[in-house]
């Protein structure tokens, strides 16, 4: 990734990490000082209706119906992880998943099903994320245990239509649904009630402009998920009148996910980023930013030495291209170093069953935000235009 230390950057590295606000600095940089004075447990305590208040936002953004549906963790990763093994997937149960999906969750995917012995079918998606839907309905039988996708792609431009999914997984109880939504949450409108979904992943530092080191997850109530790690805030000893220990008893919401130990700043700052992405959202903020994403493709595909990846008209602020010739990549990074725009880089491991077999090693990656200035946007069309 290039990023320059200039005060004239143009940030178009969103997909990645948004720029924080000055209001969710503020709320991170307060509790911080309220610690310093008061130690972490009685600023944690005075911060109590805060801490509340950022399930209830969070709920509220992806249309939860209930806040207790969610739960605090470090990262999306983490939050993937969690779920994906307080699922009990045994020996030659099935999973589905597309390849276009992002390397994190084929490795855990493969890896949970080597270490029991499940199979994994793969859905073969084209250079702008379309499948076919015979196939995917072939592929989900009546004995599919688990089927695992990503709302938007992390490489481009594709949004795969979880909504439909969802309804398809309706007429097969036995499977269980979780959504990667990563590069839609802050960026797309979200409803895991419409989508059908045992559990939706998110995290805080792409689209919602939150702090890094923080995620959140939805989990349906009533789906198969138990918690494997947890300690006394999500978990009780069950003891008799003998004073035996009969079992644990463990919270039955989504809580049980929960550590006691946790960035309670964080939490904040994150919960802050929330707010402003509901109102950013009502406010029809993000069609500005969607307006950046599409002259950027527009431009990409009227490059004959460049390939789009995803289609120029999407709702995705994401703008995934590669060189059509490997020799070629050095002068775009150039392209963009010289005007001082901050993009990403990807490999192969970023999306190992959907990257280009042509010789190529990057995927370029532009994403701009409603924060996103048209300055900034003609830089990157400059760039894009001197790349030939």
């Amino acid at each position: 990734m290039s990023q320059s230390s200039k005060s004239n950057l143009h940030y178009l590295n969103n997909a990645g990490a948004s720029l924080l606000s000055e209001s969710t600095k503020s709320a991170i940089f307060r509790h911080l000082e309220l610690e310093q004075s008061l130690g972490a447990y009685v600023a944690a305590e005075r911060r109590n209706n805060e801490m509340q208040a950022f399930y209830e936002r969070a709920a509220r953004l992806l249309n939860a119906p209930s806040d207790t549906c969610v739960f605090y963790n470090d990262s999306a990763s983490r939050g993937w992880n969690v779920i994906l093994n307080a699922l009990a997937i045994c020996k030659n149960d099935h999973i589905v998943t597309f390849s276009s999906e992002f390397g994190t969750n084929l490795v855990t995917l493969y890896n949970l099903a080597e270490r029991v012995g499940a199979k994994l079918t793969i859905i073969e998606c084209d250079k702008n994320g379309g499948f076919c839907w015979e196939e995917l309905e072939q592929s989900v039988t009546d004995d599919t245990a688990l089927l695992c996708i990503s709302h938007a792609a992390a490489h481009g431009s594709i949004v795969n239509p979880v909504v439909e999914i969802g309804t398809h997984l309706k007429r097969k109880p036995k499977c269980t649904y979780i959504v990667d939504g990563c590069q839609a949450v802050g960026q797309l409108p979200v409803d895991v009630q419409t989508i059908g979904c045992d559990a939706y992943v998110c995290t805080g530092r792409k689209w919602l402009r939150g702090p890094r080191g923080t995620g959140f997850t939805y989990v349906r109530e009533g789906s198969p998920f138990r918690s494997n790690h947890f300690d006394l805030s999500a978990a009780d000893l069950v003891i008799d009148a003998d004073n035996r220990v009969t079992g644990v008893a463990l919270v039955k919401s989504a809580r049980q996910f929960e550590l006691w130990e946790r960035s309670v700043a964080l939490m904040l700052g994150l919960s802050e980023a929330i707010q402003e992405s509901v109102e950013a959202l009502k406010a029809g903020l993000l069609e500005v930013a969607n307006r950046h994403a599409k002259r950027l493709r527009l431009e990409v595909s009227q490059n004959h030495r460049l390939s789009l990846i995803g289609e120029i008209e999407s709702p995705s602020c994401t703008v995934g291209f590669i060189c059509n010739e490997q020799s070629m990549e050095n002068s775009v990074k150039g392209a963009f170093e010289a005007r001082n725009i901050s993009y990403s880089s990807m490999g192969d491991w970023d999306c190992p069953l959907h990257f280009p077999r042509s010789g190529v090693t990057t995927i370029f990656r532009l994403s701009p935000h409603y924060y996103t200035s048209q300055e900034s946007v003609d830089a990157a069309i400059d760039a894009i235009k001197s790349s030939k």
